[in-house]
C-alpha cells in the first residue's frame, strides 16, 4: 500500500476535534435510523397482532431486495471516490449525480418490475398462503426503488464531512412516520399500514433532495433531475403490465416459472427500448 501511496504516518492531535465531531453525529444519526427502521415493528405488533405484522415484515424484506442487494453496494463503491474529490467540491458534487444517473437506470426498473411481478415473486419464493406479503411488495417496493436510488447522498455528506444534517433528517423522518404509521394503522388496519409505508418513504426522497441541498448548496431538484431518464423509461413499461398484460391468457396459463421468465424477458425489452429512445 505504500507503493500505491505513499504516506509516513506520525502521532497528531491535530485533527482529534474534527474526527470526534464526525463520529459523533454519525453516532446520533446512526441511532435514530436504527429508531426509524425498529420502531414499526413494535407499533403494528401492538395494533395488528403477530400474524399480520410478521406477513408485513415478510413483504417489506421482500420490498427491500433491490436496495439492499442492488442500490446499497452501489453506494459502498461511491464513498472512497467521493471522499479522493474533498477538495474539488464541484467534480465530488457531478461524480454523486453521475452515480444517482446510473442507480436510477438499474434500481428503478428492478424495483417496478419486482412490484408488478409480486403475487408470482412471493408465490413463488415462499409459497402460497402469504396474499397480505403480496400485497406490501406491489404497493412499498416502487417507493423503497425511488427511495433507493438517492440514497448515495449520506455517502456524498460523509465525504463531504458535513454529517449534522443527516441527523435533522433522521429526526423529521421519524416525527413524520411514526404519526403517520400509527394513525394509518388505527383507522384503516393493515392496508393502513401499507400505504402509510408507501407515503413517508416517498416523503423521504423529499428528506434526500433537502439534504442534497444543504451538503452541496445546489438545487434540491437536481438529483431527480438526475434520474429522470430511468424513472420516465419506466412508464411504458407500467403501462404494459397494468393495462395490457392482464388480458394475454396464454401467459397465465404457462407455470409459475414460465410467466416470470416471460414477464422479466417483456419488460426489459419495453425498458431498454423506452432508454433507447
Amino acid at each position: 500500500s505504500y507503493v500505491m501511496r505513499p504516506f509516513r504516518p506520525g502521532f497528531s492531535l491535530h485533527g482529534f476535534r474534527k474526527m470526534l465531531g464526525f463520529t459523533g453525529w454519525i453516532t446520533i444519526a446512526g441511532a435514530f435510523t436504527a429508531i426509524n427502521n425498529k420502531f414499526g415493528p413494535l407499533v403494528l405488533g401492538r395494533l395488528l397482532g403477530t400474524a399480520p405484522t410478521g406477513n408485513f415484515y415478510v413483504g417489506m424484506a421482500l420490498s427491500d431486495l433491490v436496495g439492499r442487494e442492488l442500490a446499497l453496494p452501489m453506494v459502498k463503491a461511491l464513498y472512497p471516490g467521493l471522499s479522493s474529490l474533498q477538495n474539488d467540491p464541484a467534480q465530488m458534487n457531478r461524480a454523486y449525480l453521475s452515480g444517482v444517473e446510473a442507480m436510477s437506470m438499474i434500481v428503478a426498473p428492478a424495483a417496478f418490475g419486482l412490484a408488478f411481478l409480486a403475487e408470482d415473486m412471493v408465490t413463488f419464493v415462499l409459497g402460497d398462503g402469504w396474499p397480505m406479503a403480496v400485497s406490501v411488495v406491489a404497493t412499498v417496493t416502487p417507493a423503497y426503488g425511488l427511495m433507493s436510488v438517492l440514497s448515495g447522498v449520506q455517502t456524498l455528506a460523509m465525504a463531504s464531512g458535513k454529517v449534522r444534517p443527516l441527523v435533522i433528517r433522521e429526526l423529521f423522518y421519524f416525527s413524520l412516520q411514526m404519526p403517520l404509521l400509527v394513525t394509518a394503522t388505527v383507522l384503516y388496519g393493515f392496508k393502513g399500514a401499507i400505504w402509510a409505508t408507501a407515503i413517508s418513504s416517498l416523503c423521504y426522497i423529499g428528506l434526500q433532495s433537502w439534504l442534497y441541498a444543504q451538503v452541496t448548496g445546489d438545487k434540491w431538484w437536481r438529483p431527480l433531475w438526475s434520474a429522470h431518464r430511468g424513472i420516465l423509461s419506466v412508464i411504458p413499461m407500467a403501462f404494459w403490465f397494468l393495462f395490457f398484460r392482464p388480458d394475454i391468457a396464454s401467459i397465465e396459463e404457462l407455470p409459475i416459472m414460465g410467466r416470470i421468465l416471460m414477464d422479466v424477458v417483456t419488460g426489459v425489452m419495453i425498458y431498454g427500448g423506452s432508454v433507447l429512445i
